[in-house]
């Protein structure tokens, strides 16, 4: 499969969900449970937007899955702390050329 966008995706970066890291030691903490809900809205186009994806799947991607499942376990960690079931799903271009 050839790199490329994919239609409606939006990039997050995984940093944007961690503490920036400190002294030598890597990113290894996420932000606060408000901070990660706020990034997820903001990537998605702010909190009313958010909220109309309130029951939608969302689709966390990346070559590896690697970076992607950053993203999913921030979107569940913050459903989690609302009583909600996760709703999000992990692909990766690499798993999928495995077949």
């Amino acid at each position: 499969m050839p790199s490329g966008h994919i239609p409606n995706s939006l990039p997050l970066p995984f940093s944007s969900y961690l503490e920036p890291h400190k002294d030598k030691q890597p990113y290894s903490t996420y932000k606060t449970i408000p901070e990660l809900k706020s990034t997820l809205a903001q990537a998605v186009g702010g909190e009313s937007k958010f909220a109309e994806l309130e029951d939608k799947p969302i689709v966390f991607t990346c070559g590896s899955g690697m970076t992607a499942a950053v993203g999913w376990l921030a979107d569940t960690v913050v459903r989690e702390s609302e009583g909600k079931e996760p709703r999000g799903v992990l692909y990766d271009e690499v798993s999928s050329l495995r077949g």
